[in-house]
């Protein structure tokens, strides 16, 4: 709230404003109650970077031969909903062997050690900590999991997706423009576990309609998400805004 008047100020004496979703767009003009025009400009990723790989050398280091990997990449913040993913977790490996693949480090970290433990999984969810080059490590997972409780747009959702990986994410914020409910990915509520239980699991059974959404998934990516329409769309928000200036 100590910054509310400073940040309304500052939308509205921009010469130009925009969103990473039109979920973050709504949510701005309700909460500063603004007039100002704001240009809904997605995040995108390198699809170059983050592309499908063959099977590779390094997944035996990350699961025994037949498991599968379950994989969340986040800050492990409270709003990434870390003990609903190791709920999910729980449940599925006791029908198909699998381990899960939790990356990067942040406040929730040493509270998902100890819920892994006191679920007795511990022994089968890898902490793999901040990471320089993630593009390497996605493309390991058969299934992306991202049930956080908010997320403006959803950036590690479509990295996931550039690799052909598909998604079981939150119905909220801006993921529903990032995924098509059971074409290009999944959504359930954030605290759906088993929801989120039975898509894995049917994901996991079902070899070709993995790849059949990943393929769709990556698809969807390359056509909307791709570096060089929406870096072209900034640079047409810059020459308007010159324009204007000129």
């Amino acid at each position: 709230p100590s910054y509310y008047e400073i940040t309304r100020f500052s939308i509205e004496k921009s010469d130009a404003v925009t969103t990473v979703s039109e979920f973050l767009k709504r949510e701005t003009i309700s909460e500063f109650h603004i007039d100002h025009p704001i240009d809904v400009i997605h995040n995108f990723v390198d699809t170059e970077l983050f592309r499908p790989q063959d099977d590779s050398p390094a997944r035996c280091r990350l699961a025994r031969d037949g498991e599968r990997i379950l994989m969340h990449v986040s800050n492990f913040r409270k709003v990434k909903n870390l003990p609903v993913i190791l709920q999910v977790f729980h449940e599925v490996q006791k029908v198909v062997p699998s381990r899960l693949v939790l990356v990067g480090d942040g406040p929730e970290r040493e509270a998902t050690e100890r819920q892994a433990h006191a679920l007795g999984i511990d022994r089968k969810v890898s902490f793999l900590a901040d990471q320089d080059d993630v593009a390497d490590i996605l493309p390991m997972a058969d299934v992306f999991l991202l049930p956080s409780q908010h997320e403006s747009f959803g950036l590690a959702a479509l990295e996931a997706m550039s690799c052909g990986v598909p998604v079981v994410g939150s119905r909220i914020g801006g993921l529903p423009e990032v995924i098509e409910h059971e074409k290009t990915g999944f959504l359930c509520d954030p605290n759906d576990v088993d929801c989120m239980k039975a898509i894995v699991m049917s994901l996991l059974k079902n070899e070709d309609l993995r790849r059949e959404i990943g393929a769709a998934s990556r698809a969807r990516v390359e056509r909307l998400f791709n570096r060089d329409r929406i870096v072209a769309q900034y640079v047409d928000a810059y020459e308007r805004v010159l324009e204007t200036a000129a």
